[in-house]
């Protein structure tokens, strides 16, 4: 990075898992001057003692070029109330990862800041997440700044606002889904006799590697190809997806993300 370009300065308000995964991803590059807020005392003095600069309290924190909200959505109101007393924040971006929080509330505290929603996913603690970015208001300069900082994590695509709630139906709920799936394979593994390591080994990577297979062939194959490659006429993968189809598997789980997407 050139020595007279400008750090920005980003702040993550809530160190759990997700706060804690973006605060640790950018900290490491040279691109970004970065700061928390953790109010839990325990999990904030673990955070200083790895090298970061936490804060109590959003009052406390220094001048702050984007504010990532990170915190549960039932403790929004009190993050957003606190933010709207600051100098600065008008001037700056706030993006919140908080699901179901709309833009238009956020708007109601900070009116003349630039707001972002988005939706990340738990792979990005591995640096494999996917984030989904509405980002209405931006220009190109501030939709260059938040997509830099959250490709830290992994992928991003800007959406409309409105599609956000099916967006967490399919990838921020979705890594459930498939963890779900290699429990039941697990049971099953192990209820036919192969240990438990073994199984596990098989089950993450069969998972790995079909994620890896889809990402390399996206340009050239759709999914419904890949399963056909997978599935001989009369053989054993035929047998079992057949039996999930006609015992209504599409229609139960196109049911369930629809719950996902309708919770809020």
């Amino acid at each position: 990075m050139n020595k007279k370009e400008k750090k920005e300065k980003v702040a993550v308000i809530g160190c759990g898992k997700m706060g804690l995964a973006l605060l640790s991803a950018i900290s490491s590059s040279p691109e970004f001057i970065t700061s928390g807020v953790e109010k839990d005392a325990k999990r904030a003095t673990a955070l200083r003692d790895k090298g970061h600069k936490v804060f109590k309290s959003v009052k406390e924190l220094d001048e702050t070029d984007v504010y990532v909200i990170a915190v549960k959505p039932q403790d929004m109101a009190g993050v957003l109330e606190e933010l709207s007393i600051r100098q600065d924040v008008s001037e700056s971006i706030v993006a919140s990862i908080a699901a179901g929080i709309k833009i238009g509330y956020i708007r109601k505290y900070l009116k003349k800041s630039h707001i972002a929603r988005l939706m990340p996913n738990t792979p990005a603690l591995i640096g494999q997440g996917v984030t989904g970015i509405a980002f209405p208001s931006a220009g190109k300069k501030e939709k260059t700044l938040i997509e830099k900082i959250f490709r830290h994590t992994g992928e991003t695509l800007f959406i409309e606002e409105g599609l956000m709630n099916a967006l967490t139906a399919v990838s921020g709920s979705g890594p459930a889904y498939f963890f779900l799936m290699a429990e039941i394979m697990e049971k099953f593994a192990l209820e036919n006799g192969i240990e438990k390591e073994k199984a596990k080994s098989l089950i993450s990577q069969t998972v790995a590697g079909s994620g890896l297979l889809m990402k390399e062939k996206m340009s050239d194959s759709d999914f419904t190809g890949l399963r056909e490659d997978v599935t001989s006429p009369g053989g054993t993968t035929e047998a079992a997806l057949n039996h999930l189809l006609e015992n209504g598997f599409e229609k139960i789980f196109k049911e369930a993300m629809e719950k996902a997407r309708d919770k809020f």
